[in-house]
């Protein structure tokens, strides 16, 4: 019988908004004193340089210590101190340091959409909590079924679970749409076939999308038979089942 997965004659979801939107503002930190961020801006007063891919950013310790918990043990550790060009070599880039540091200062920042989850990846590893939290809600806003298995990849590796929720969310809603799903995680179609409340056009289209998936990853046995134990072969129609799912070479 039938169980209660939603199925469609839609795609499914809401639609994308087609505006393109260049720029991103994030706030919610501290900003300090107009004289101070005038300071940094100026260069003056400035008593250490952060390298980041080759670029090199002048900065106030103590405000760098006090908004962020990496430079905080950084400059705690008796052998860094003293080190007046700390390094990044991971997770971070120039141009996502650029807006993190502004952030810092002015409490906001402003910068190309395309940057978001750079921004976010260094927020992340940097530890700069009120700029992880404002990036997380800025791509939460522009999640959409084109980008959601990635979005929820990076929920997953930065532990981040209110991103990655909100992007299976996504991915459930507009399955029909979803893009690259060769590119997922087998526990990531598994969570989405196996999900009474996925939506898609026709069951035809769910078999499709798991064989795709299992052509470009090639799964063993056993975890193949575990994603299509959630497709329901008695939805199909008749010619669909002779003509594609039973000549399928990997069934």
């Amino acid at each position: 019988a039938p169980r209660k997965r939603a199925r469609t004659s839609s795609t499914g979801g809401s639609p994308s908004s087609e505006t393109a939107v260049t720029t991103v503002e994030l706030s919610g930190g501290w900003a300090l004193s107009p004289e101070l961020v005038q300071l940094w801006r100026s260069g003056r007063l400035t008593d250490t340089v952060v390298e980041v891919d080759g670029r090199s950013f002048a900065a106030h310790r103590v405000v760098l210590a006090s908004a962020c918990d990496f430079f905080n043990r950084h400059y705690d550790n008796e052998h860094m101190r003293d080190a007046d060009h700390p390094k990044l070599l991971e997770h971070v880039t120039a141009a996502a340091f650029e807006p993190l540091l502004a952030f810092l200062y002015e409490g906001t920042c402003t910068f190309d959409e395309s940057l978001l989850a750079p921004v976010l990846r260094a927020a992340n590893y940097l530890n700069v909590a009120p700029l992880e939290r404002a990036a997380v809600a800025a791509l939460t806003e522009r999640l959409s079924p084109s980008n959601a298995l990635t979005a929820w990849t990076w929920g997953e590796e930065l532990k981040l679970p209110t991103l990655a929720d909100a992007a299976k969310e996504t991915a459930l809603r507009g399955f029909d749409e979803v893009e690259k799903i060769e590119d997922a995680t087998r526990a990531q179609v598994q969570a989405l076939v196996a999900d009474d409340r996925l939506t898609a056009k026709s069951e035809e289209a769910v078999f499709s999308a798991v064989a795709r998936f299992a052509e470009a990853k090639q799964p063993a046995e056993a975890d193949l038979f575990g994603l299509l134990r959630h497709v329901r072969f008695t939805l199909m129609s008749k010619a669909f089942l002779y003509d594609t799912v039973q000549v399928w070479p990997l069934l």
